[in-house]
Order: C-alpha cells, then structure tokens, then sequence
C-alpha cells in the first residue's frame, strides 16, 4: 500500500507543477527508485507545525566540498518531519556577499522533492553578509507571499564557519528577528568565528550548536539534537 501511495504522490507532483521536459521526468522517476529500494516503515517523522528557515553561508572560506556537507545535514534535518501546509514548512536561504531564496517556506510539501532540491542548491563564493541575510529572512522569506503561517512559529537556522562582515549589523539585524518572535539558530562550525556574534545571533544559548568542523555535522546525534530543539521551540503563535 505505501508503494503505491508514492506512485500517486509522484503522479499528483507531475500534473501539479505540469513537469513536461524529459529532464524532470528523469529526475522523479530516479527518486521513485531510490523511495522504493529505501523506505522505511518504522521510521517516524516528527510531526509539528513551524515555518522553518536554514540560511547556509556560501562565502569562500566554505568551500564546494563544505557546502555539500551543509546541504546533506539540511535536508537530513528536514527528512526528520512531516512536511506539508498543515505540518512543518522548510525553506532554504543562501548567503554570500549577495543573499537568495533558493526554497520558499510554500514551495515543497512533499518531502523527498524537498530533500531533493535541498541538495541540488549551487554553491557560490564571496563574503560574509550574515546581516544581510538575517535581514532578508525577515523582510521576505517570513512573508505570507512566500508562506509564512500566522499560527506557525518562525524558526530560523543559521549555518556559517566565520564572522560576518559587519558584527554590529548582525546584532542588529539578529535583534530584529527576535523582535518579530523569529527564534534564531546559530550553528557555527570551526574555530574561526565571531564568539561574540554568534552570541547575538542565537536567541540564547540552548538554541546554539557549536561544530567542531564539517565531519561533525555529518553525525547523526547533532543532526537529532537539533531536530528535538527545533520540536521543542514550535509551540503555536498568534500574530
């Protein structure tokens, strides 16, 4: 019966977004496979309601191989929810010296798509504008536009290996955030940060998850540890 629940789903995504090149085609038939030979029936999936955000750092200092490594711990943390409009929402930023929405909160209600497109995000190389980020979190991917839920909490997960740019424009950016109940993540990873900014941009420190470096972030116990915060922390609003 789940086999044939994911043919359906597969077919309701085709006629959803009208995939008519061969490409796309290609790419949900080889997910299909990799669902079937995969699946697990006893694994079971966290089901809250929360808007949730990963802005991953692509400056230079990351690097493609690092990049990938953060775009695999994403969509694991993903993969640990019920995705959909009446569960958990996610959406990916990625920031440099320029910042772009690669996934919208509304964009992917089905979590292998989701998982998908996650690890498809292209690197790019620059500097370090974590404010800016912060700043466009705020302003466009916690919009209703972009589907932000009044009655869902905004979670948002930063993921960066140095300080930023500007650390007085992070504060304030990150402040800002807070100010509007969007709790904040900080996932620094190495030695080369900011101590001081990462304090301003985690809402407080139960909300920090320190990586020693990149191989850390593979580990299962880090990935879940921060799966069981985000579980905690998304208790309904109003707004």
């Amino acid at each position: 019966m789940l086999h044939i629940y994911i043919y359906l789903k597969v077919a309701a995504e085709i006629t959803k977004f009208q995939v008519k090149t061969l490409e796309m085609m290609r790419i949900l038939l080889a997910h299909l496979m990799c669902l079937l030979l995969a699946i697990n029936p006893s694994l079971q999936l966290i089901n809250t309601k929360a808007d949730v955000l990963f802005i991953l750092d692509t400056s230079g200092s990351i690097g493609q191989s690092n990049f990938t490594i953060m775009k695999n711990t994403a969509a694991n943390i993903a993969g640990q929810f019920m995705i959909g409009k009446d569960n958990t929402q996610v959406g990916v930023d990625v920031f440099s010296h320029t910042v772009k929405t690669e996934i919208k909160l509304r964009q992917w209600n089905w979590l292998p798509l989701l998982r998908y497109y996650i690890k498809n995000i292209p690197y790019g190389s620059g500097g370090t504008k974590t404010y800016a980020a912060l700043e466009h979190a705020r302003k466009s991917s916690f919009t209703k536009p972009n589907g932000d839920r009044p009655d869902a909490q905004n979670i948002a997960l930063v993921m960066t290996d140095g300080g930023s740019d500007n650390k007085d424009f992070t504060c304030a950016a990150a402040q800002k955030m807070r100010d509007d109940g969007i709790l904040v993540f900080a996932i620094p990873i190495g030695s080369n940060i900011n101590e001081d900014e990462i304090k301003c941009i985690e809402t407080d420190s139960s909300f920090r998850f320190a990586a020693l470096n990149f191989e850390a972030l593979k580990l299962s116990s880090f990935r879940q540890g921060i799966a069981r915060k985000i579980l905690s922390a998304s208790k309904p609003r109003t707004g």
